[in-house]
């Protein structure tokens, strides 16, 4: 009887010492990190303070959309990629949505009013791909979201056109029609709108 006690105290100790011990662990983790943020905005050359999407690529470099033009920031600076209608390499479209990279490092963007842009991190040049009309629809050339799946497949979606499935050898668009898909769903997709595009894990 004695033994028997004696060996749950023990257990009971030795329960409460490996608590104690977690706790200690995890409160010292606790105070060792220090979470800072850095606000950055316009006065820090930040292209505009509305921001839709941020990329860090395979650089280093942090690239923004905003609601004026493409920037990006190496850590200290920020760099502005703005429209020029004097320059034809320049970026087209004047309201950055999104952005992917790229196996080979360079970027595509989705722009209001320029379509699809490639970015070419060796010459800093871009050039515009424009998405085809659909039925009646004017040709904004608004495209609102990206996705470069894990086939390197570049889906892009639209604020007037629906889906597309770019190929990038060819550099031509094909539009996905989503007719029997969103049949039940009409009244949700009357402006024919995609705003954003996910691939699962299970794909």
């Amino acid at each position: 009887m004695l033994n028997e006690r004696r060996l749950k105290t023990t257990t009971i100790y030795h329960y409460f010492l490996i608590i104690g011990l977690l706790l200690s662990v995890l409160n010292t983790a606790a105070q060792q990190t220090d979470y800072r943020f850095t606000l950055l905005t316009k006065e820090d050359g930040l292209a505009d303070n509305w921001v839709h999407n941020a990329l860090m690529d395979s650089r280093g470099f942090m690239w923004f959309a905003t609601n004026d033009a493409l920037s990006r920031f190496d850590g200290q600076t920020f760099k502005t990629f703005r429209n020029d209608p004097q320059d034809s390499t320049s970026i087209i479209g004047y309201n950055i949505m999104d952005l992917a990279e790229a196996q080979d490092g360079s970027l595509w963007i989705a722009t209001i009013g320029g379509g699809l842009n490639h970015f070419d991190p060796q010459t800093e040049s871009f050039q515009s791909y424009r998405y085809p009309i659909v039925n009646n629809f004017i040709e904004r050339n608004s495209a609102v979201c990206l996705l470069l799946d894990r086939d390197s497949i570049l889906w892009l979606g639209t604020y007037d056109s629906g889906l597309h499935r770019f190929d990038q050898r060819n550099k031509t668009f094909e539009r996905i029609d989503l007719t029997d898909q969103i049949r039940d769903h009409a009244e949700a997709f009357r402006k024919n709108s995609i705003h954003k595009i996910i691939q699962d894990i299970c794909t």
